[in-house]
């Protein structure tokens, strides 16, 4: 029993002397805290390091002091002067005050100095606030930009202008920093003029360059401004003397002299005629100052009471007088190989003959037969055209085209497949609209021609 009680006052002591000797003042090392400062005058902040003799426990939130890995160093970088009392505990428990005071911060307002760049190129004036701190983003997001590092403000500036741009800097000071741009040019601009001739739609592309950046003041429908703002383009159909208004990013307006005079005039103007015109007179025709004629052959397929009765007289006239002739065939078609027909009909009629101005194919429905017989569709009209310039041009025409009114054109054989053969438009009118390529135009059937009697239908040819 004695050896058992013996045991028990052994265990206690070995558990109870370790505790007196960390009770004992002499023998742990009170917690002692130094704290020292460095100025960085790079960043304008000053990094505090509180020092401890023993380990302390990382009591601090994760956005503030960072406790070192040996756990006796606390450090956090200040942007801000000043004086407080941060308190640390120990792995003991005991909590201890530190002093903190810092002062060295320098917290008077920023100096600000601004650079011009003058851009030729764009004539604008890049301006750059540079700062010796860091900025507070203060200007809106279409203005000034703020750099990464945050002591540079930049803007592009487009006009010359002088004011007074305020900034803040992170301590809250407003520094008024004057801006003076005068280095833009903000005379009127200078404008050219260039032309280029089409000679496939014989139009003129014109185009007005200039200088420096202009307005968007011209019609949707007319001239087109270039994303960089700085030219002007319109196709011309028609020759024409005018002055075009521009203005400029400034405001100002430029009168620029338009002349387009590269496009061919209808040089050529002809007649075009059937048996309906009767007997002519060709030598008064041609006296009148006519240039060509497109004579009709017939209609529908390829039989001999479908020919025109004049044909053979109107083209030896014109053989005899040398007036340029073409000729042309008004169909009845409803399909290829009524199309094919034709095309024979054609062939069977014009051998001995060289017509100049082409062999025309007249698809329209001028008395209402294919409406009533069954209208092809518009890819039928197109296989048949196609059908009937293949065949003629395998025995060797060249010279082929198909003869339509504008509403045709537009619609029934308006696929690009046709684009390849030349084109007669019917518009009467003062111009024709059509917007491709098209050879020939027929602008009225009310013509007056010496040796004709009555009215005739009247064309302008300007292919070269």
């Amino acid at each position: 029993m004695k050896k058992i009680v013996i045991s028990i006052i052994a265990i206690l002591l070995c558990c109870l002397i370790p505790n007196l000797i960390y009770a004992t003042d002499g023998k742990i090392e009170p917690t002692k805290i130094t704290v020292t400062y460095k100025y960085k005058e790079d960043t304008n902040t000053v990094t505090t390091t509180m020092t401890s003799n023993n380990e302390l426990k990382n009591t601090k939130p994760s956005t503030s002091w960072q406790l070192s890995q040996d756990k006796k160093q606390y450090t956090y970088e200040f942007r801000e002067n000043t004086i407080y009392t941060s308190s640390v505990v120990d792995i003991y428990g005991n909590t201890i005050p530190v002093p903190i005071n810092i002062t060295q911060i320098d917290q008077s307002p920023a100096k600000v100095t601004v650079a011009y760049e003058y851009r030729e190129e764009t004539n604008t004036v890049i301006a750059t606030m540079t700062s010796n701190r860091e900025l507070q983003n203060t200007k809106p997001s279409t203005s000034w930009k703020l750099s990464e590092d945050k002591r540079v403000y930049t803007f592009e500036f487009l006009e010359n202008t002088i004011y007074t741009s305020s900034v803040i800097d992170r301590f809250g000071n407003k520094i008024e920093v004057p801006i003076n741009i005068t280095q833009i040019d903000e005379s009127p601009a200078k404008v050219t003029v260039s032309y280029e001739y089409k000679e496939k739609t014989n139009t003129v592309i014109v185009t007005m360059t200039s200088n420096k950046e202009l307005q968007n003041t011209k019609a949707p429908t007319s001239w087109k401004l270039s994303e960089d703002k700085r030219q002007y383009t319109y196709e011309f159909n028609t020759n024409t003397t005018y002055m075009s208004s521009v203005v400029d990013r400034f405001g100002n307006v430029i009168q620029v002299p338009i002349n387009v005079t590269q496009i061919l005039s209808f040089e050529l103007t002809g007649i075009d005629v059937s048996k309906h015109n009767g007997k002519i007179n060709w030598q008064k025709v041609k006296d009148s100052g006519i240039d060509f004629a497109i004579i009709r052959l017939g209609y529908g397929q390829d039989l001999v009471e479908q020919d025109d009765t004049m044909f053979k007289y109107n083209i030896d006239e014109c053989k005899r007088l040398g007036i340029p002739y073409g000729v042309y065939i008004y169909s009845y078609a409803l399909n290829v190989e009524n199309a094919l027909s034709e095309a024979d009909h054609v062939l069977r009629l014009i051998k001995g003959y060289n017509p100049t101005f082409g062999i025309w194919y007249d698809l329209e429905d001028a008395d209402g037969y294919k409406d009533k017989y069954g209208m092809p569709s518009k890819e039928t009209f197109t296989e048949m055209a196609i059908a009937f310039c293949e065949k003629i041009k395998a025995n060797g025409y060249k010279n082929v085209g198909i003869y339509a009114s504008l509403d045709w054109f537009e619609n029934q054989l308006s696929s690009p497949k046709l684009d390849k053969y030349d084109k007669w438009v019917a518009q009467w009118g003062e111009k024709c609209t059509y917007d491709r390529e098209y050879i020939m135009w027929q602008y009225t059937d009310k013509g007056q021609v010496d040796g004709i009697n009555g009215p005739v239908d009247m064309n302008k040819y300007y292919k070269k």
